[in-house]
Order: C-alpha cells, then sequence, then structure tokens
C-alpha cells in the first residue's frame, strides 16, 4: 500500500507541475503594436495540447496502478479502500458518493463499483468526482452528509433537537452505537414536538416526528465513512430529502440504526441542524495527546 501510495504522490506532483504551466499565459500581449503573433499563438495552443495530453496518460498511469493493486488484494478492509481510493488527484470515492446519490442508493458499501462505474462512464459524462480545492474534506473526515429541511415548522425543532442530543458522541474501535440510544426517548418532556410521522404506510402525527431524516442522513454518512449498519430499516413510504434506499426508519424501543466502529481508532459523531441544512459528520475522535 505505501508503495502505491508513494508511486501516486508522484503522480499528483507531476499533475500539480502541469497545471502550474496551464495557467500561464499562452502568448504575450503585444500591445504596442495592436498584433498578435500567430506563430506564438500555435506553438502555445500546441503546447496546451501536449500538456493535456500528459495529464490524461498521468491520470491512466494512476488507474492502472490502482487496478495492479486492488487485483492483487482481493480482501481489501474498508480502511485501505478509502485510502487507495481518495489517494488520486483525479478520483475521490467520498466525493463521487457524496455528489452522486444516485450511484450510492444503487451501489451502496459496493467500493470498487463506484471506481469501475467512475472507469466506464463516469468520467466521460463529467460526473463530479473530487471536491473543490476550498472544501474542508480532509483525512480526519470519514464521511459527511446534508439534507435540506424546513426549520420554519415543529418539524425542525425536532430535528435540531435529535442533532444536539446525538452532537460529540464517541465510538471506541470496535464499540456499538445505537441512534436511540443517542437521541434518546422521543418525549415532550424532553423538548421534542408534535409533527408528522410515517406509521404502517400512512402520514400520522406523532411525537418527535422528523427525526428519521437525521437517522437517513447518519446512514448515508455512514456509507461515505465505510461503516455498514448492523442494523437498518427502510421507510414504509418514500421521503422527499433523499432518493430511494437511502433513508432509515427508526423508532424508539422498535426500529434502530445501529453500527460497529469498524477502524481501529475512535470516531466521532458531529450533528448540526440549522437554518434549513442538517449535517452529519463522521470523523476521527481528537487525540487525548
Amino acid at each position: 500500500m505505501k508503495r502505491v501510495i508513494k508511486n501516486i504522490t508522484a503522480v499528483i506532483t507531476s499533475a500539480a507541475v502541469v497545471v502550474l504551466l496551464l495557467v500561464q499565459p499562452a502568448f504575450s500581449d503585444e500591445a504596442t503594436t495592436g498584433q498578435t503573433d500567430e506563430a506564438a499563438i500555435a506553438e502555445a495552443l500546441a503546447t496546451q495540447e501536449y500538456l493535456a495530453a500528459q495529464i490524461e496518460a498521468d491520470r491512466n498511469a494512476v488507474i492502472e496502478a490502482h487496478r495492479a493493486y486492488v487485483a492483487s488484494h482481493p480482501s481489501m478492509t474498508p480502511e485501505e479502500y478509502m485510502i487507495l481510493m481518495n489517494a488520486n488527484p483525479y478520483f475521490n470515492l467520498k466525493a463521487y458518493m457524496y455528489y452522486n446519490e444516485d450511484l450510492m442508493s444503487k451501489f451502496t458499501y459496493s467500493y470498487w463499483k463506484y471506481y469501475q462505474h467512475y472507469l466506464s462512464s463516469g468520467y466521460k459524462s463529467k460526473r463530479a468526482c473530487v471536491f473543490p480545492p476550498d472544501d474542508d474534506y480532509n483525512t480526519v473526515t470519514l464521511g459527511r452528509y446534508s439534507t435540506k429541511y424546513n426549520y420554519k415548522i415543529a418539524r425542525g425543532d425536532n430535528l435540531t433537537l435529535a442533532c444536539n442530543f446525538m452532537n460529540g458522541t464517541i465510538v471506541p474501535p470496535g464499540g456499538a452505537f445505537s441512534y436511540n440510544n443517542a437521541v434518546g426517548q422521543r418525549t415532550s418532556a424532553r423538548g421534542f414536538k408534535i409533527a408528522h410521522v410515517y406509521s404502517g404506510g400512512q402520514v400520522v402525527d406523532g411525537i418527535g416526528g422528523g427525526i428519521c431524516q437525521i437517522s437517513s442522513t447518519l446512514y448515508v454518512a455512514m456509507m461515505i465513512a465505510g461503516i455498514p449498519a448492523t442494523e437498518h430499516h427502510f421507510h414504509s413510504l418514500p421521503v422527499s430529502y433523499l432518493k430511494p434506499n437511502l433513508d432509515a426508519t427508526v423508532s424508539w424501543g422498535k426500529l434502530d440504526l445501529t453500527f460497529i466502529n469498524p477502524y481501529n481508532f475512535p470516531i466521532m459523531i458531529l450533528a448540526e441542524a440549522k437554518d434549513g441544512i442538517a449535517t452529519i459528520c463522521i470523523c476521527k475522535a481528537p487525540s487525548d495527546n
């Protein structure tokens, strides 16, 4: 793995140099004469075509390095998959999942299938496959996802409350997490309000209505983080905030969303519902040191 990452790092460095060359002016502006040098333009265009071809060659070299490594390691762990697929300047597994819900609902935890899709058609169709340079997604963040909600109704208050109860939860290596235990029982005494809930395939009013949006957002973050659910249930009806097969319903004492931390370090769940955006982030827990 270290050798592959080292090779990929070299490719990244090469690509960075190429990008720096690409942002240089193609030719000088001869404003003093009011004319342009056609030969200089032709040379600049030829240089850009050459550099573009070099970038493509570098990308293909990275892809082949990944293919070779995966072929020789058929039993990779989720952590190894994440390291390998995110050490690519042209493709980031977390980003590909984050920006393409239709693929996530189809491939779920089949991480190699995302990369295969990118190689076969995603790249050609220009699907988003990397985070923007100013994104705060880094090695500390294992999985993050956001969904929208109406914060002007009682349901929105329930989402905020559920996030507040779950925020900061730490799960040790091999430790178990339960959404119901983290959020606690939904009662009016704890601040939860009456809102719409799904029950038996119908929409009814219930205390704590809406908090399944937080469990569903957490479920997607788990998928991106490479953390399979040990208990998971779909809603009886479609939800508006996620594509089919990405939701996770919960019910106190009946249905739960649970998982076991598969990593060799503790993880922390950060949760926030504010101004109509609910965000769940699973990250490495801060070190005691």
